[in-house]
């Protein structure tokens, strides 16, 4: 079942029309189908990664699998309208910036028309894919297994939660003020029974798949129904559940990590190595000039 949100509700939609953006790549036909041409290189593998678990997890950090399904996050990450909007909003900003520093010579007028092209986009979200992949492969991977197909998923299926002082709650669907790196985690529905959890937990990943709970489908049902864009959608045959007891329905969201990790905590995720490790990773890559290639931090156990 498939649906799409209008002015505040959700209508039916035939599924075979949502997850759709026309010319989201931008106006020039070759070069969408360019674009598309190479990310579907990693989706097509990384879905037959996804479709082995839980037989072939864990996903260690290091092999072809792991590194497939980085790639396909980060896809799932950067090609989505939030993303979209939120380059949009930081090119704008660095433009106001620029345009007093540009040195003799040099035409704002012809900056600012490279810079909003949709070549430029395109590069841009392209060369994203490494980065964004070697921050996701460097969190600690968890997949959660529910006993019947309870989940549901959307149009903006990769979810970052922000990491908030104790007690704290954050509106669904809000991208984390201080960036990726100031999350407790990040949720990605696989299909109606396996969630991947991704956080900053110190510790190596452990063999065994997590045990779902009605409280945490019903979270990550909260959370993927208010991050969609304009769609989300589930398995026919069992309505979804979007409360669980005391059965009060919220527009916040928590992170469901803590209570599956033991020892994990959102003073935990503030502390973490594995996090301030992350941000060197990225810090020196975004400072290699033409720097490509996925990398990840690797966390031994404490």
């Amino acid at each position: 079942m498939a649906f799409r949100k209008q002015r505040g509700r959700a209508d039916p939609a035939r599924p075979e029309n949502v997850a759709y953006r026309k010319r989201f790549w931008g106006t020039n036909e070759a070069l969408r189908r360019a674009v598309e041409d190479v990310l579907s290189r990693i989706e097509g593998p990384a879905s037959d990664i996804l479709k082995t678990l839980p037989a072939g997890w864990p996903l260690r950090p290091g092999t072809r699998g792991r590194a497939l399904v980085m790639q396909f996050l980060a896809i799932h990450l950067i090609r989505t309208p939030l993303w979209r909007n939120t380059i949009t909003r930081f090119r704008e900003n660095a433009l106001a910036h620029w345009q007093p520093t540009l040195p003799t010579g040099v035409s704002y007028d012809s900056l600012v028309q490279h810079v909003r092209s949709d070549e430029f986009w395109v590069a841009h979200s392209v060369e994203q894919i490494d980065t964004m992949a070697s921050l996701l492969g460097s969190l600690h991977w968890s997949l959660v297994r529910f006993p019947t197909p309870v989940l549901i998923t959307g149009d903006q299926p990769l979810v970052p939660v922000p990491l908030l002082e104790r007690g704290q709650r954050t509106r669904i669907g809000t991208f984390p003020p201080g960036g990726l790196l100031e999350t407790i985690e990040f949720r990605f529905v696989i299909d109606p029974c396996r969630l991947l959890i991704l956080c900053w937990q110190d510790s190596e990943e452990h063999d065994t798949l997590l045990e779902g709970t009605t409280a945490v489908a019903c979270d990550t049902n909260r959370l993927i129904r208010g991050s969609a864009d304009a769609e989300w959608f589930y398995r026919p045959g069992r309505p979804p559940l979007f409360v669980a007891p005391p059965f009060r329905e919220t527009p916040d969201c928590e992170p469901v990590s803590p209570g599956l990790l033991p020892g994990y905590s959102p003073l935990r995720a503030h502390r973490s190595s594995r996090r301030r490790e992350a941000q060197k990773m990225l810090d020196a890559m975004l400072q290699e000039s033409g720097a490509s290639g996925l990398r990840s931090i690797v966390v031994e156990a404490v």
